[in-house]
Order: C-alpha cells, then sequence, then structure tokens
C-alpha cells in the first residue's frame, strides 16, 4: 500500500519514510519481528531515508525475540545510512546480549559507548549487572556497582534485587541480607515488596524457610505489603520444606489479607497443593482444615476437598452444602 501510494505521488520522501516508521513500530509492538524486518528491507529497496528511530525500534524487536545476529546487523547497518548510535542503541543492545547470556559482547559494546563520550544510564548498569549475576560473578558485580556509582547512578531496589538473586545463587545468604540491610540506607531508597520476595526467594531454595518466614515479620514491619508473588513464594518454599505449620499460616494469612484487599493472593494450584500437605501431613484437624477449606470456596477458590484414605477425608465435605449456609 505505502509502495502505491509512493509512486502515485500521494506521499513525499519525509513523509514517506514517517509511515514506514509507524508501519514497523506498530509490528514491534505485536513482537512481529520478522514482518517488521519485512517492512525495513523495502525501505531499502525504495531508497527511503532510514533514521536512528527506526533502527532502534528493529533492534529492540530483534532483541525481544532473542535474535541477537539480527540485531548485530542492523547496528552494523547503521554506518551505512550515516546514522550514529545513541544511548538508547547502545542500552538495547547490552540488555539484549546480557539476557541472551553473551556478557562478554555486552561488556564490549559497554566499553565502546564510554569511548564515545555516551554516558550510561541506570537501565545500562542494571543490564551489565543482571549479566553478571547470570554467570554467578560476584566481583565483577561488585566492579559495576562501582562503576554505577561513579558515575552518578545510585543503585535502586531493581539493583538490590539483582544482587540479592547472585549471592542466593552462589548460596551465600549473609551476602544477600547484608544488600537489604545496607544498599537502601546507604543510598536512599525504600526496599519495595520485590525485593524482600527475591531474598526469600533465595533462603527458601537454600533450605532456610526460617528465615524467609522471619522476613515477612520484617517486611510487615517495615510497611511493607506482601503481595501475590510473595505468598507464592513462601508457600512453595513451605511446601518443599514438608512444614505443615508454616504451610498453615500461610495459607490464613493469605486469605485474610486477601479478603482485606479484595483480591485473590494465591492461584487456585498453589492452594490445592497446600491443602492436600496438610491432609497428607496428618495435620488436617490439627490446623482447622475443615474451616481453612470453607474460607476459600467462600473466597471463590476453585479447589477441592484433599483425598486421604483417613477417616479425616470421609463426609467432611460438602461444597454446595457449605456455600449455602
Amino acid at each position: 500500500v505505502l509502495n502505491t501510494h509512493m509512486h502515485a505521488g500521494r506521499l513525499h520522501s519525509q513523509g514517506f519514510a514517517v509511515a514506514f516508521a509507524m508501519v514497523i513500530k506498530g509490528f514491534a509492538q505485536q513482537k512481529e519481528c520478522e514482518r517488521a524486518l519485512q517492512c525495513y528491507e523495502e525501505m531499502k529497496e525504495l531508497g527511503v531515508q532510514v533514521g536512528i528511530v527506526v533502527l532502534n525500534t528493529l533492534i529492540d524487536a530483534c532483541c525481544r525475540v532473542a535474535d541477537m545476529n539480527g540485531a548485530a546487523g542492523l547496528f552494523r547497518d547503521m554506518a551505512n545510512f550515516d546514522v550514529t548510535a545513541d544511548l538508547i542503541t547502545y542500552s538495547t543492545m547490552i540488555k539484549g546480549f546480557c539476557v541472551q547470556g553473551d556478557l562478554d559482547r555486552a561488556l564490549e559494546l559497554f566499553g565502546e559507548m564510554r569511548r564515545k563520550g555516551i554516558k550510561p544510564d541506570a537501565i545500562v548498569f542494571n543490564s551489565l549487572l543482571d549479566g553478571c549475576a547470570r554467570k554467578e560473578m560476584p566481583s565483577l558485580c561488585e566492579q559495576v556497582m562501582n562503576d554505577m556509582v561513579q558515575a552518578g547512578i545510585p543503585p535502586s531496589n531493581y539493583s538490590a534485587s539483582i544482587l540479592i538473586k547472585l549471592y542466593g545463587r552462589i548460596a551465600d545468604l549473609d551476602a544477600a541480607f547484608r544488600v537489604l540491610d545496607e544498599l537502601p540506607e546507604k543510598y536512599g531508597f525504600c526496599p519495595n515488596p520485590a525485593v524482600y520476595t527475591t531474598l526469600m526467594s533465595s533462603c527458601t531454595w537454600n533450605g532456610r524457610i526460617d528465615l524467609a518466614m522471619e522476613l515477612r515479620l520484617r517486611m510487615r514491619k517495615a510497611g511493607q505489603q506482601a503481595d501475590e508473588k510473595t505468598y507464592s513464594t513462601l508457600l512453595r518454599g513451605a511446601m518443599r520444606s514438608g512444614s505443615q505449620d508454616y504451610v498453615a499460616t500461610l495459607l490464613s494469612e493469605a486469605l485474610e489479607q486477601g479478603a482485606s484487599c479484595k483480591r485473590r493472593l494465591l492461584d487456585d494450584e498453589v492452594v490445592q497443593s497446600g491443602l492436600q500437605l496438610l491432609m497428607k501431613r496428618k495435620a488436617w484437624t490439627t490446623h482447622g482444615g475443615d474451616t481453612l477449606l470453607t474460607k476459600f470456596w467462600a473466597a471463590g477458590y476453585q479447589v477441592q476437598a484433599p483425598s486421604s484414605g483417613s477417616h479425616e477425608a470421609k463426609g467432611s465435605y460438602n461444597r454446595r452444602r457449605v456455600l449455602q449456609k
């Protein structure tokens, strides 16, 4: 259609370039990278001017579908159009390479942008931090953090979450807790639920559900409310540890908080697994399983009465009767 309009003289060169840019952006937003690239090839065939916006949009589209070869090719094409890569270009490329695990290429681009006088922003530094964390390289993470601070960019909640995840992966919970204890105070930010939840996850994966449960109290005391991710992380960790006490506590808490904020804080699958563990561990009666199940039904959860060969499960559950009361 654009080709027809161009030859009919309905669009001047600049207008045609803008129209192509809009179409490419639309395809990129729909994650239709191939169609966006087809438009780009048409632009080149028709001799339409290609600018930085179009190339950055295409590079981002390629990175989102993990096509770093395509992104690198577009990066090289910039020279052909006399287009200079900017902060957005480098930021997108660096993040793409980090996500794909090519830390060497990301660091190479980082060095290149600094030599060209382009000042890295928080996105660039956090992308590198995440890339180093994925490779489990704590010393390099510390170097990136130092460079970040020297560049006048303070670490954030996102930075803290990355570091905590790293230390959790290498089983250094002391270092993970130091991030929570020291980084927010030093750089003036308040830890958000994502930071607490990441640390809880690190605790549970390292067999310390007790520390994760204590952390939830600290989170509450700090005025941060647990969300869906928090409860899911804690409950899955409690189930892996086989602790019926923690499972019952978390199920009850999630129900109570969900009622107060008028939204569900657990998915049906997690609730079902938690209830089944209580039955399996013969802790159903001790932890008020009947009452708990009834409350979940009343709250709209699509869960079933857990099965058991014991007398506890017989004749105790009639959902229709319970909900009609």
